[in-house]
């Protein structure tokens, strides 16, 4: 009797173990489609962005605004462009994306530790929070550290709020006397046309420069999602 109810008691065991992991792969595969596909989260961790978005701010980011990662090759499919004045997380154009057994790795660690492991979250790569200025075919200039775009199709030259349609504030500096725009951080530079799926994008701290003034225009391939608002702390200023 002792060795049924021994039998019994570990089946019951076994089954409950075999349930559990199959609830835990299924709860994987939705939280992976989910997260790469549909809404995802990211943290600030630097001042490219200030005054709009701060180091420790918790931003929510929707992969699949602009298209849908192909499941076995590189590239998306599209489905709308970024606007001017939308604020993105891109890939660095000097980022290459990683192995997807490498990737995989990293995903399984993210879903088991709620991303509370830094070093492996960093191997995928730099992503940085950027704002798109100016679009494919574009002229794109700087003056006194505001962006200034002639859009394709037209003859002058209007403000980055213009074209935008959107309000929001940039950090910049008085620059010393004698500073000519030749220099460095001169918060100007002359025209520049863009091509075929390249997009300007830069940050709202304009005295940063790790933004297209440093590794020049972007594909639509490195933008990996739109940022849609930021959750933590909670602001009821939109930045786009």
């Amino acid at each position: 009797m002792k060795r049924l109810e021994s039998f019994q008691t570990a089946r019951h065991r076994r089954q409950r173990l075999f349930r559990s992991i199959q609830f835990l792969i299924i709860f994987f595969i939705l939280f992976q489609f989910i997260d790469t596909y549909l809404v995802t989260s990211v943290a600030a961790v630097s001042v490219t962005m200030e005054p709009s978005i701060h180091p420790g701010d918790r931003l929510v980011v929707l992969p699949s605004a602009y298209g849908l990662e192909r499941l076995f090759a590189r590239g998306k499919i599209a489905v709308r462009s970024p606007m001017r004045g939308d604020v993105v997380l891109i890939r660095p154009p000097s980022s290459e994306p990683i192995p997807w057994v490498r990737a995989a790795v990293i995903n399984v660690s993210d879903f088991l530790t709620l991303r509370s492991i830094k070093s492996l979250a960093n191997a995928i790569g730099p992503k940085l929070i950027k704002r798109v200025v100016a679009l494919p075919g574009d002229s794109v200039r700087m003056n006194d550290f505001i962006i200034q775009v002639r859009v394709a199709g037209t003859g002058h030259y209007l403000t980055e709020y213009e074209v935008s349609g959107l309000s929001y504030d940039i950090r910049t500096k008085r620059l010393p006397d004698g500073w000519t725009d030749e220099l460095p951080l001169s918060g100007t530079f002359p025209d520049k046309q863009l091509g075929p799926d390249e997009y300007f994008v830069i940050g709202d701290d304009r005295l940063s420069f790790s933004d297209s003034r440093l590794f020049g225009p972007i594909s639509a391939d490195h933008i990996l999602g739109k940022v849609a608002f930021c959750y933590w702390p909670f602001k009821r200023q939109p930045f786009n």
